[in-house]
């Protein structure tokens, strides 16, 4: 099995997981007689939008973006697209090539600019995620979900054949969407043994 097969495989783990949780939680939501707030499928859009965009901050982190690496993040989500996503709404990106012929700098600048607008619109798998956590406490999700995309952080470090302290230390959103999910899981369990 190739280094990219073992990538999809930890992918394919921690999609597989939010497709549960989604599917739990909304299960609740029509089992107590109310409407879910979000459909299994818009989570996992989500998901892989976070995904993505996590993977491409990490990819131009070292002022580099080459074709495996675009390949790499295009290529392992299952349900979203980030570039579809942002260009439904308007981002000058029309594809995932195209960024490829963006000035580096540029594209970065981009990229952070629309960080805090994507966070707030994947911020609801940091609390479907804390919430689930929260309620299986003999199984520590967020611990399993931060290994995994460290996993797949170092396969789009290593998709270019380079090594970047840059792309080694990049905080991306992934990233802080598990550590809202951790305070969110640790508010659950102190409002639970207050009951």
């Amino acid at each position: 099995m190739g280094n990219y097969d073992l990538q999809k495989q930890k992918y394919e783990l921690a999609y597989n997981f939010m497709k549960s949780s989604a599917e739990q939680v909304r299960n609740s939501f029509i089992a107590a007689g109310q409407e879910a707030p979000f459909t299994v499928e818009e989570i996992l859009v989500d998901f892989d939008v976070a995904l993505q965009y996590s993977l491409l901050e990490v990819a131009i982190a070292d002022n580099i973006l080459v074709k495996e690496e675009i390949k790499y993040i295009r290529d392992l989500t299952n349900s979203g697209d980030m570039v579809s996503v942002l260009h439904s709404v308007g981002s000058p990106i029309a594809s995932w090539d195209e960024m490829l012929d963006w000035n580096i700098f540029y594209l970065r600048n981009y990229i952070k600019d629309i960080h805090e607008l994507l966070y707030e619109d994947t911020r609801r798998l940091a609390t479907l995620i804390g919430v689930i956590d929260a309620a299986f406490t003999e199984y520590n999700f967020i611990g399993e979900l931060n290994e995994i995309m460290a996993f797949l952080k170092t396969g789009v470090i290593l998709a270019d054949g380079q090594i970047s302290a840059y792309q080694i230390s990049e905080r991306s959103l992934i990233f802080e969407l598990l550590e809202e999910a951790e305070r969110i899981k640790k508010e659950s369990e102190k409002s639970n043994k207050q009951k």
